[in-house]
């Protein structure tokens, strides 16, 4: 019903170059907490400080992760690849 999604490398690193940008923009957000004038404005530019450097982060960690594990699409060869190996253990599990 539903396809799977793939993943190449270039979308991974694009989405770790937007957790990169999203970090740049909360650092440089921070002088707007210390000029607030009052309190309710503060605490709206720790609000989003807070939010840019969160799902940075986290674009950033599960983007590299997915990297490390190769959990991406590796293209035709390797699909092959994958469904022979799939197709020979089954054959060994039906020898037995």
């Amino acid at each position: 019903m539903f396809k799977k999604k793939s993943v190449t490398p270039a979308s991974l690193g694009i989405r770790g170059l937007i957790g990169a940008y999203l970090l740049y923009l909360a650092y440089t957000l921070i002088p707007a907490i210390q000029k607030a004038p009052d309190t309710k404005e503060m605490i709206f530019w720790i609000a989003i400080v807070a939010v840019f450097s969160i799902v940075g982060g986290l674009a950033i960690i599960f983007s590299l992760k997915s990297f490390i594990k190769g959990e991406y699409d590796k293209g035709e060869e390797n699909e092959l690849q994958e469904t022979i190996s799939l197709d020979s253990d089954k054959k060994d599990e039906e020898e037995k």
